[in-house]
């Protein structure tokens, strides 16, 4: 039998709770047990029909599914645990299903990334081969094996997916490392970096590496005659130019057996290496290369660890034969940035019986500039020659960005152009709907100071080819401020909420303006029929300047009275 689903019961009223973002969970170098942490570390065997599991290599988790390379060598499997819920704090799933790994063999890493499972194997003297998995359909496998040359044979420790290709590091000992890219649909392979054979810098079998905010981190060791204490970093480009090293960086520790990373993760900018045999952790400053902390942590490490969300990383002791010292494996627990915060978790008795673990969840933190699925994945897109190359969100179902944060601080969105004297040079957001570019659009633009169109220079404009409509609701009002700065902007114009129009600043005098009024059909009119008292100085003569309806009383004995335009007549004032 090569396919199984096993459902498992729930009963309806227990509660269960999704799998923490910071859930532990281990398998056994030596049997099929698996270790997870709730309210205390628990044990789980996992059990197939039909199959013995001799070994748990690598977990993976997306979500509340778990997904295991089981049996290390040459009857590799898959296992998934669907839907893994947590219930009286004990972890349970949906189902489990299996499937033999048909091409590939002595599987030691596996990632998860749009929707499917990529895998590397390890052995020695072969060409490395690659694998692509459906997690949800487990026989839908696909198999690579790089050519069959210089660069492509040797062992590897790592797999990483970034950006949608697949990376991957293999050494050959004295012979050198290489740095192959590959696309996820297996037809391009490109080698972009070699440390060459040289012992004072070299990457031995096998070491990590990491890609964090587009830089590819690789660690190496100083392998000359007599060194035991020197590692270094160099730091490369997505496409493996080296951007910058460290040199040699000095551990703590020296002695007889020289330093061999094992593990190595990034987080918050912090560089965290584990090394095999000379036992040590050390954090390294991803921008300056800056050896900031080293300490002996007294076990064998194994090369899958987990480092949590809070920074607190879960190092698995390995039991290793090829070490000398051979300590006994435990678990314990450490932060990322204070190395004396250090704990046992568990001693090694209880942990896999003193036979240690070779994964845990190894949680991947890559900055801040991959996404995290294709789901929130841009792409480029050119809407024309003269708005340029934007992004658009690369999958159908996302229909928008969001942004909400719960702090006292700026946030929202921006857009910024520093250009002020091109002559298109000017900054928008535009909303537009059906129909042509340019077309029922409304938006919001800032024009620089050397922009074409004069008379938008230095200024803003809210603008649409259509009608525009400016509301408010809840009886609220619409305000119109200016000033001389902006703590300093009053109230010049109010829209009321019941349609009243308030002007706050008396205007000045001026008899030779229209008198304005409203028509039954609600438009603003000019009245011809309103007089207009007031007590400027008497015409001139009958026909000075005037505007019919226009009334003066200067206060000399007659009131001044213009019939047409420039018509005046004047008639004495007597008392009543």
């Amino acid at each position: 039998m090569n396919n199984l689903s096993i459902p498992i019961g729930k009963l309806f009223f227990n509660k269960t709770t999704n799998l923490p973002a910071d859930f532990y969970i281990a398998g056994s170098a030596d049997g099929n047990e698996l270790i997870y942490k709730t309210n205390t570390y628990r044990k789980l065997i996992l059990t197939i029909p039909g199959v013995t599991i001799t070994n748990i290599n690598e977990i993976v988790r997306q979500g509340n599914d778990l997904f295991l390379t089981c049996n290390f060598g040459v009857d590799n499997i898959i296992v998934s645990l669907i839907n893994c819920q947590i219930k009286n704090n004990r972890l349970i799933y949906d189902s489990v299903n299996y499937r033999a790994l048909t091409g590939i063999t002595y599987v030691h890493s596996i990632v998860f990334y749009e929707d499917y499972l990529y895998l590397s194997n390890r052995v020695p003297g072969q060409p490395v081969i690659l694998g692509k998995i459906n997690p949800y359909d487990l026989s839908e496998q696909t198999y690579f094996q790089l050519p069959n040359g210089t660069g492509y044979i040797g062992s590897t420790d790592t797999l990483k997916v970034y950006r949608g290709y697949i990376y991957t590091l293999i050494s050959n000992g004295n012979s050198g490392a290489y740095l192959i890219k590959v696309d996820l649909s297996f037809t391009s392979v490109q080698m972009i970096y070699t440390t060459g054979t040289t012992a004072a810098k070299r990457i031995n079998s096998p070491y990590p590496f990491y890609i964090y905010n587009d830089e590819i981190f690789i660690v190496w060791v100083n392998r000359s005659t007599g060194v035991y204490n020197k590692i270094g970093i160099d730091v490369l480009d997505i496409e493996g130019k080296e951007l910058r090293n460290s040199g040699e960086l000095t551990t703590t520790l020296n002695g007889t057996q020289r330093p061999h990373p094992h593990w190595m993760s990034i987080f918050n900018g912090k560089i965290i290496i584990t090394s095999l045999y000379n036992k040590f952790i050390c954090r390294i400053d991803s921008q300056t290369l800056v050896l900031e902390e080293c300490i002996n942590i007294g076990m064998t490490v194994t090369d899958d660890n987990s480092l949590m969300p809070n920074g607190f990383i879960y190092l698995n002791g390995e039991e290793n034969s090829f070490d000398a010292d051979n300590l006994p494996p435990k678990l314990l627990k450490i932060k990322y940035d204070d190395f004396t915060d250090l704990t046992e978790e568990l001693p090694s008795a209880q942990f896999f019986n003193g036979k240690g673990s070779v994964g845990s969840i190894n949680y991947n933190y890559t900055g801040n500039k991959q996404s995290k699925s294709k789901e929130n994945a841009l792409e480029e897109i050119a809407i024309d020659a003269y708005n340029g190359t934007r992004l658009q969100p690369s999958n159908e179902n996302i229909f928008g960005f969001h942004v909400q944060r719960n702090l006292n601080d700026n946030i929202g969105f921006s857009v910024f152009n520093d250009d002020d004297l091109g002559n298109t040079a000017q900054s928008n957001v535009t909303v537009k709907g059906p129909g042509p570019l340019y077309s029922n659009n409304t938006g919001i633009s800032h024009y620089g100071a050397g922009y074409y169109v004069t008379w938008l220079q230095s200024s803003g404009l809210f603008y649409s080819d259509k009608t525009l409509n400016i509301a408010t609701w809840n009886n609220h009002n619409i305000i119109f401020r200016t000033g001389a700065s902006f703590g300093t902007l009053s109230e010049k114009l109010t829209i009321v909420s019941d349609g009243t129009l308030k002007i706050h600043v008396v205007p000045s005098l001026d008899n030779s303006a229209l008198v304005l009024g409203r028509a039954a059909s609600g438009n603003m009119v000019a009245l011809d029929n309103v007089a207009k008292v007031s007590t400027n100085a008497a015409p001139a003569s009958a026909v000075d300047d005037g505007v019919k309806g226009e009334i003066r009383a200067p206060g000399d004995g007659f009131i001044y009275i213009c019939i047409a335009a420039n018509n005046w007549k004047k008639i004495a004032e007597t008392p009543f």
